[in-house]
């Protein structure tokens, strides 16, 4: 974005070319300036709709809604006419400058500051130089997750999650959030079962194999009723389909509190009758069908935890703009759905946890954990490293 291409969109057959953009900025340098700042300051972030970065998130997510597709394009600068880089914003004129790309298309731009970009599409089929590339609003990241100790040991017993998957960073993710994340968690994990996970597995409760048998049967019975007759019933990739849109409509950057319930009805409905409705033509998209139950669970329990941080007087913050009449508009232009109040931060210090059981989800709020205040002394603490390695 930093090498502002073109924006453009056409109806699905790639005809009726039109960059959408110019139609809301009347003035094409504030555009510029925008398309910068959303490389800049990625990802969608409600705090940034007023005159920031993500309105250009918004004017996609609004083009695409009407059914049209979006492409950036490198080839030609915005409007097809030259860049005058210093009537753009402060920030990314002296950017650009520092950069030592204030010239030429955008493309000769990206090459000189990010030629490593370039050939990362080129080597996935796409030549920037060529060809624009299809883009959407789509979620970079998840401000949540699975449940997860100082040793990204879950409330699962037996597995480790490391990284993003526990959602560590929050509700607003910092730069660098996933790689620290994935590279210390995984090295944490890794000392913690070595040292302490070692022996025989655990056989109170229920042993593996009952525990596994009772799955085994449930495959067994899903199999048996997606292969059956195809009268009545609806392709496993046509569900799926729908539900991918269906997420994308009503959970994802942009969430209207009443359609969320429409939302939550439509899965628990396809879920409970999964089984009798999806049909899978050859054996081969078996797979397909058990990941399209998993999806529907999962749609489930955050379409829920949505509809709960809703009741619990929650309102929009980082990534997620909920729908609200009694707030504000970032732009008068915008259609009604774009309203909304901004958080005040009067729930930054609690955590919503989130279960699912026999088809049910259950709630929980808790305040987020203290950050150890140790006093740490050299010698105990190098003694215990000697001892345990510090790990416990």
């Amino acid at each position: 974005m930093q090498a502002l291409p073109r924006f453009f969109s056409t109806d699905e057959n790639g005809n009726d070319e039109r960059e959408f953009l110019s139609d809301f900025f009347e003035n094409r340098d504030v555009m510029l300036s925008s398309i910068f700042l959303k490389g800049y300051q990625w990802p969608f972030d409600v705090r940034k709709l007023s005159g920031g970065s993500s309105i250009i998130d918004i004017l996609v997510y609004m083009e695409r809604s009407r059914g049209r597709r979006i492409f950036l394009d490198f080839r030609e600068n915005p409007g097809r006419e030259p860049v005058n880089f210093e009537k753009l914003d402060q920030e990314a004129y002296e950017y650009l400058r520092r950069a030592g790309a204030c010239y030429g298309t955008p493309i000769e731009r990206l090459s000189h500051m990010n030629m490593p970009a370039v050939e990362f599409y080129l080597g996935r089929g796409v030549d920037l130089r060529t060809k624009p590339l299809e883009i959407a609003v789509c979620a970079q990241h998840n401000n949540g997750g699975l449940a997860a100790d100082a040793w990204w040991h879950t409330d699962v017993e037996g597995l480790f999650a490391a990284g993003e998957v526990c959602g560590s960073h929050g509700v607003y993710r910092p730069g660098g959030s996933a790689l620290n994340s994935g590279q210390v968690g995984s090295a944490r994990a890794a000392q913690y079962i070595a040292a302490r996970r070692q022996g025989e597995p655990d056989n109170t409760g229920e042993s593996f194999e009952e525990i596994a048998g009772k799955a085994v049967y449930d495959a067994e019975k899903m199999v048996s009723q997606v292969t059956g007759e195809k009268e009545g019933r609806i392709p496993v990739r046509e569900l799926w389909n729908r539900a991918a849109v269906r997420m994308s409509r009503f959970g994802a950057a942009i969430r209207n509190p009443e359609k969320i319930e429409l939302a939550i009805k439509e899965v628990q409905e396809e879920l409970s009758h999964l089984g009798a409705s999806a049909w899978v033509e050859e054996k081969k998209e078996l797979w397909l069908a058990f990941r399209l139950r998993d999806m529907l669970i999962s749609q489930f329990v955050y379409l829920s935890a949505m509809k709960d941080y809703v009741d619990h007087q929650g309102r929009s913050r980082g990534s997620a703009l909920y729908t609200d009449f009694s707030g504000q508009k970032p732009d008068p232009r915008l259609p009604e759905e774009f309203t909304f109040c901004l958080d005040d931060g009067s729930s930054a210090d609690l955590i919503q946890e989130v279960s699912y059981r026999n088809g049910k989800v259950r709630f929980e709020w808790r305040k987020v954990r203290t950050i150890p205040e140790d006093d740490n002394f050299f010698e105990n603490v190098w003694r215990q490293f000697r001892e345990s390695q510090n790990i416990y």
